[in-house]
């Protein structure tokens, strides 16, 4: 818990407002960043996910899926 539910303030409004404000900043910081992380030789990318102890449904489970 932190100290602002403490005091009965949710800081949940103030992310998604955040969120919404910075939202459109993405495709532009990807254009910056991109050529200047390539120029340095790093890259950001896509992570690799593995999932482990799904199984087969069997009678009477439903089938295994991701959910994100």
């Amino acid at each position: 818990m932190s100290v602002m539910d403490l005091r009965g303030l949710s800081p949940a409004p103030v992310t998604k407002a955040l969120g919404r404000l910075l939202e459109p900043l993405g495709p532009v910081l990807d254009g910056v960043l991109n050529p200047v992380l390539d120029v340095l030789g790093l890259r950001l990318g896509e992570a690799d996910v593995a999932v482990h102890g799904l199984s087969c449904p069997s009678e009477g489970r439903s089938t295994p899926r991701l959910v994100g």
